[in-house]
């Protein structure tokens, strides 16, 4: 799943741009937009969001959920997870998300790398394949575990296996007795993807082991978030669990990841994959 943003003021073009943009994607797109309020306060709506913390709001075609959120834009983000290839957020102009710009003047305002700068309401069709470009070269890739089992699922090789197995690492809360706010993992990135490749290959080359695949994130992680999936496919389950096992371990040894934990009481960096 690849996400962007496309930000600008008011009636800078952003809508159209971007139904335009996902029109011109291949595969499900997703988008999320940034609204201050959904309606005013003291109406009937703004009561009912107030007093709930799930509304889901149904007309003839279509309904809508609204929840309340201490994350709001990362929660939806992960609810679309396994079900989208692109998410394309309207606005979040201080989000960390990769933005197609329109207008120089709300530049100076965001987060973010720039993929691309457009004048407001730019003709699409003069920079689609540009623009298109970008996106697939620039986007964040957020994976998720349903992404990775989606894409064995789909392979030819599927009709092999006979089960699929995951491990997911998660943050702790605590490290012995203290209390970790969070992890930051750091890669040495090119190293790290060719070790993981070789891994994958080695688990591969097994008899029975249909398919492998493994994901490390990288960056700030909270407390529960996830770290890392080791998603395999095999003939049968006595070789599923043996080769999980011990593609954790490997994992551990090979892979140049370091994380920095932030506790309580100070922080400090290791090498191990715990």
């Amino acid at each position: 799943m690849k996400i962007f943003s496309v930000v600008g003021y008011s009636n800078s073009g952003k809508t159209t741009l971007i139904k335009k943009i996902s029109d011109s994607l291949e595969g499900n797109v997703s988008v999320i937009k940034h609204v201050h309020e959904f309606d005013k306060k003291g109406k009937d709506t703004d009561k009912l969001l107030r007093e709930s913390n799930n509304v889901v709001a149904v007309s003839k075609n279509r309904s809508i959920k609204i929840k309340k959120s201490d994350f709001p834009l990362e929660e939806s983000i992960e609810e679309l997870e396994g079900e989208t290839d692109y998410v394309i957020l309207e606005g979040f102009k201080k989000s960390s998300y990769p933005k197609i710009v329109l207008g120089s003047d709300v530049e100076e305002e965001c987060n973010g790398e720039i993929i691309y700068r457009l004048d407001k309401k730019p003709d699409f069709d003069e920079i689609k394949e540009t623009v298109l470009t970008k996106i697939k070269e620039k986007s964040l890739r957020k994976v998720s575990l349903q992404e990775i089992i989606r894409e064995i699922k789909d392979s030819d090789k599927i009709k092999e296996a006979g089960a699929i197995g995951s491990f997911t690492g998660i943050v702790r809360g605590f490290r012995g007795e203290k209390k970790v706010e969070y992890l930051f993992f750091e890669k040495f990135e090119e190293k790290s993807e060719d070790e993981i490749n070789q891994i994958e290959n080695k688990l591969k080359n097994r008899d029975g082991i249909v398919d492998a695949r493994i994901h490390h994130k990288k960056g700030k992680l909270k407390v529960g978030d996830d770290i890392v999936y080791i998603v395999i496919a095999s003939e049968h389950r006595e070789e599923l669990f043996k080769s999980l096992s011990d593609a954790i371990d490997l994992v551990k040894s090979k892979v140049p990841i370091w994380k920095k934990e932030v506790l309580v009481e100070g922080e400090n960096w290791v090498h191990d994959l715990e």
